[in-house]
């Protein structure tokens, strides 16, 4: 009985901590090309990206949901977050 309440404390820890995993929040100056992100943008929509070229004032990604290639202006960003 005791190695069941130890496994299921177990298997509650473990499950718990892998729901609580949350993407990484990153700075525009910190994001970098051929990283997976999600981006938040100030219209309130966000879309999942990997970063293709980054400039001072806008990022080049590949929209992996429409599958095609879209540029963002730096001042659209809200938010970017490595997908881990």
């Amino acid at each position: 009985m005791k190695k069941f309440i130890l496994f299921f404390g177990l298997l509650v820890f473990v499950i718990f901590n892998v729901q609580c995993a949350k993407n990484i929040p990153v700075s525009y100056d910190a994001a970098n090309t051929n990283q997976e992100v999600k981006i938040h943008l100030k219209s309130g929509s966000s879309i999942l990206a990997i970063i293709t070229k980054k400039d001072a004032d806008q990022l080049a990604v590949f929209n992996e949901t429409t599958g095609k290639k879209e540029t963002l202006k730096k001042d659209e960003i809200a938010s970017i977050e490595k997908l881990s």
